[in-house]
C-alpha cells in the first residue's frame, strides 16, 4: 500500500482558478449528467467538502467463477479539501486474476473547462514484500484527475474483470467519508452464446444498514440507498469495522464452478473447500520430533519443535493460492509460513504421531463471525483442531455431534498445548470436514488471561530524577515482549520495553536480562535499569509520581463533547499488578493509603505506605470486557466515562505523597 500512496503523491494536482463560465452539464456522459441533474433538487449537506451523486457499482457473472465490476462515480466538489475526491483507486488480488480493463474520468470545472482523465494520470503498482517480511500480491491502479476545483463535478467509470481465490463474490459498502445522495449496487448473470447460466442462483446479503438508520430499496439483483451520511470521524473504542459497517455481499452460486471454487450455498460448502485445500499428508520425512510418549506429549513436542523452528510470516490473499497451504516440504524448507501453512504443518506432524484433524477457520483482532451469518468472506485466520478419541483433560477440549476435538493454534508460539490466546476470546471457530462445516465456541476456560507484573525499587533525587531497578514479567504475551525477543533484535525488544512504560525521550533503559521466551511454564521475565528525569511534581506541600510502567489513563469516550456515535467495545484482556518501593528527597506519607475501585470496566485495589522517606505502593488492576451497541451508546458513554474518572482517581490521588515538615 505505501508504494501505491506514493504513486497518488507523483501524481497530485494543483487546483485551478475559478471562472465564470456556466457549466455545461451535456458535456458529460449521459449517466453522470443525469445523476448531477437530479440533485439538483436536492439541498446540498452542510458542512460537508464533497458530495457523492451516485455511486453505482454493477456486478455481472460470466460463468466459470468470473466476476465483471462496472462502476459509475459523480462526485460534486463543494469545498477545497473536497478536491481528494480526484483520486480514484482500485485493487485486485494481481496477475491474470484481476485486469483493470477500463478506466475513464471527466472533471467539469466551474469555469465550464472538461479535463478528461489521461493514461499520463494513471498508474498502477504491484505487492511488495514489507520489512516484516509480510508478502502481498494486492495491485493497485489510481486515476487522478488533473485540476480539480471547488465547484467541479469529477466522474469516474471504471471496468474490472476479477477472477477471485474464493470465486464469484464480491463485498460492497456505501459508507465513505463524505455524505452519498444514491448509491447503487445491481448484480445478475451475463449469459454469452457458450454460457448456460441458468443452474446460477444470485444472493444479495445486507447487514448493518438499520444501525445507521439506513432504509435500502431493495429489489431482485439490486440494492439502493439514499441520503447515506458522512461516516463519523474515528472515535475511542470503536469495534471493528465488521461488525460496524453496512455491507451487501454478492454471492453467485454456480454448482459448474466446484471443486474449484467453494459451494457458498451453505458453510458446508466453504468446509469441504477447505478440507480439500489442506494437504493430507503424513508428516514423513518431516523435520520435527519423533513420535513417543503419551499422545498429549506427542502434540506437545510437536508444538515446541514448530514455536523453536518455524517463523510466521504472513502471505496475503493471492491469485496463486489465496486460501490454499503450502505445500508443508516447502514450509520445512523455508522454515516460514502463513497462518494456514502452519496449521497444514501442525496436521502433518499430528498425522505422523497417529492422529487426524482438521482445518479450522478463525476471525481474530476484530469483529466476529457466526454461524447465523450467511456464508460468505469474513474469516481471516486458520488454526487446527485434532480428533480425540478419549480426553486429555485439556481446556481446548470442544464436543461436538461430529466427535470430540482439541483446538489448536500454531502460529501462537506462546500459548501451550491445550489453550488459547486471547484472540479467540468469545470467538466462533468453523471446523473444516470433507462433509460438514462444525461450528464451535472458543471454551471460555482455555483462554489464558494475559497479564503484566512490574516490580520497581529505586531512588528519587533533589532533582526530580527517578533511578533504580525494574522487573517486569509477562504472563503469556500480553505486551508483544515474548515474541519481540525471539524473532526480533535487540533494539527491538528495547524500544517496545520503553513503549510499554511509557518512558519519555529523555529517559534511559538498559536492559540487564531476560528469560528463556519459549520456556511457556514460566511468565518471560526482564530486568532493566531505568533513569527518568522529571518524574515527579513537587509544590510546597505534596509530591506527586509519574512511575515508570504504571497504567495510563484512557482516552475519554466522546471526542470535544460531540455526540457519540460509534458503539463501545473493550476486550477483557488484561491483568496488571505493581509493586514499588521508592526512597524520596524527604519524609512523606501517603495521601490515599488505600483506595478500592471498581467500575464497569475494571477493578481496582491500591495500598501506599510510607515509614519515614520509604515508600511502599502496590496495585492490583484487573480489566473486564464491556459492549455497548447502537442502542445503549448513553450507558456506554457513562460506563467508559466512570471507568476513565477511576483511572484518574487512581493516578491523582494514589500516587501523591504528603511531605512531612
Amino acid at each position: 500500500m505505501r508504494r501505491a500512496l506514493s504513486v497518488l503523491l507523483a501524481l497530485a494536482w494543483v487546483p485551478g482558478i475559478l471562472g465564470a463560465a456556466t457549466q455545461d452539464l451535456g458535456r458529460l456522459p449521459d449517466w453522470a449528467r443525469k445523476a448531477v441533474e437530479a440533485s439538483r433538487s436536492v439541498p446540498a449537506p452542510p458542512d460537508a467538502e464533497a458530495w457523492v451523486l451516485l455511486d453505482r457499482t454493477e456486478v455481472a457473472y460470466t460463468g466459470d467463477g468470473e466476476i465483471r465490476v462496472h462502476r459509475y462515480r459523480v462526485v460534486q466538489v463543494l469545498g477545497e479539501r473536497g478536491t481528494d475526491e480526484a483520486v480514484y483507486l482500485l485493487s485486485g488480488t494481481g496477475a491474470a486474476t484481476s485486469k483493470v480493463k477500463k478506466l475513464k474520468g471527466w472533471n467539469l470545472r466551474p469555469d465550464g473547462e472538461l479535463v478528461k482523465l489521461d493514461k499520463d494520470d494513471v498508474a498502477s503498482s504491484e505487492g511488495e514484500v514489507d520489512g516484516q517480511g509480510s508478502y502481498s500480491t494486492t495491485t493497485y491502479t489510481a486515476g487522478v484527475l488533473p485540476r480539480a476545483a471547488k465547484g467541479s463535478y469529477l466522474a469516474f467509470e471504471s471496468l474490472e474483470v476479477r477472477q477471485e481465490p474464493l470465486g464469484p463474490l464480491d463485498v460492497l459498502s456505501p459508507m465513505e467519508d463524505v455524505p452519498v445522495l444514491s448509491w447503487q449496487c445491481a448484480a445478475a448473470k451475463r449469459e454469452g452464446w457458450f454460457n448456460d447460466l441458468k443452474a446460477v442462483d444470485l444472493h444479495l446479503d445486507l447487514a448493518h444498514f438499520e444501525d445507521w438508520g439506513l432504509h435500502p430499496l431493495t429489489a431482485p439483483g439490486s440494492v439502493e440507498v439514499r441520503d447515506v451520511p458522512a461516516a463519523p470521524k474515528a472515535e475511542p473504542f470503536r469495534p471493528d469495522g465488521f461488525d460496524l459497517w453496512p455491507r451487501v455481499q454478492v454471492r453467485f452460486l454456480d454448482p459448474a464452478s466446484a471443486p474449484k471454487y467453494p459451494d457458498w450455498t451453505s458453510w458446508n460448502g466453504l468446509a469441504a473447500f477447505t478440507a480439500r485445500a489442506f494437504p493430507a499428508e503424513d508428516g514423513a520425512g518431516l523435520p520435527g520430533p519423533a513420535s513417543a510418549g503419551t499422545a498429549k506429549t506427542r502434540l506437545e513436542d510437536a508444538l515446541s519443535w514448530m514455536d523453536r523452528h518455524l517463523q510466521y510470516r504472513q502471505v496475503y490473499l493471492s491469485p496463486s493460492r489465496g486460501w490454499v497451504p503450502e505445500q508443508v516440504a516447502e514450509t520445512s524448507r523455508k522454515r516460514f509460513g502463513d497462518c494456514k501453512d502452519f496449521a497444514a504443518y501442525f496436521l502433518a506432524l499430528a498425522r505422523r504421531a497417529g492422529l487426524q484433524g482438521a482445518p479450522v477457520l478463525a476471525r481474530i483482532n476484530g469483529g466476529h463471525m457466526a454461524p447465523t451469518l450467511p456464508p460468505g468472506v469474513g474469516f481471516n485466520h486458520a488454526i487446527a483442531a485434532v480428533r480425540l478419541e478419549t480426553s486429555l483433560g485439556l481446556p481446548a477440549e470442544v464436543v461436538t455431534p461430529a466427535g470430540r476435538f482439541l483446538l489448536v493454534d500454531p502460529t501462537d508460539h506462546f500459548t501451550p498445548l491445550g489453550w488459547l490466546g486471547t484472540q479467540h476470546r468469545g470467538k466462533w471457530l468453523m471446523i473444516c470436514l470433507p462433509d460438514q462445516a462444525v461450528w464451535v465456541q472458543a471454551p471460555e476456560g482455555a483462554i489464558r488471561q494475559d497479564g503484566l507484573d512490574l516490580a520497581f525499587q529505586g531512588k528519587m533525587d533533589a532533582t526530580r530524577v527517578l533511578g533504580g531497578t525494574l522487573r517486569l514479567s509477562e504472563v503469556q504475551n500480553a505486551a508483544d515482549l515474548r515474541r519481540k525477543a525471539t524473532e526480533e533484535t535487540g533494539k527491538d525488544l528495547l524500544e517496545a520495553l520503553r513503549s510499554v512504560l511509557g518512558l519519555p525521550t529523555g529517559a534511559t533503559c538498559e536492559l540487564v536480562r531476560h528469560s528463556d521466551a519459549f520456556d511457556l511454564e514460566k511468565p518471560f521475565e526482564v530486568e532493566l535499569r531505568i533513569s527518568v528525569p522529571d518524574a515527579m511534581n513537587v509544590d510546597s506541600e505534596e509530591y506527586d509520581l509519574d512511575l515508570p510502567g504504571f497504567p495510563g489513563i484512557p482516552s475519554r469516550p466522546t471526542v470535544n463533547g460531540r455526540p457519540r456515535h460509534y458503539p463501545l467495545e473493550k476486550d477483557a484482556d488484561l491483568r496488571w499488578t505493581y509493586q514499588a518501593t521508592i526512597e524520596m528527597p524527604r519524609e512523606v506519607s501517603p495521601l490515599s493509603p488505600s483506595l478500592k475501585l471498581s467500575t464497569g470496566l475494571r477493578d481496582i485495589d491500591w495500598t501506599a505506605q510510607a515509614t519515614g522517606s520509604k515508600v511502599t505502593c502496590s496495585l492490583r488492576m484487573v480489566l473486564k470486557e464491556a459492549c455497548f451497541g447502537p442502542q445503549s451508546l448513553e450507558a456506554g458513554v457513562k460506563a467508559f466515562t466512570a471507568d476513565r474518572a477511576a483511572v484518574l482517581k487512581l493516578h491523582q490521588d494514589g500516587l501523591a505523597f504528603k511531605i512531612q515538615p
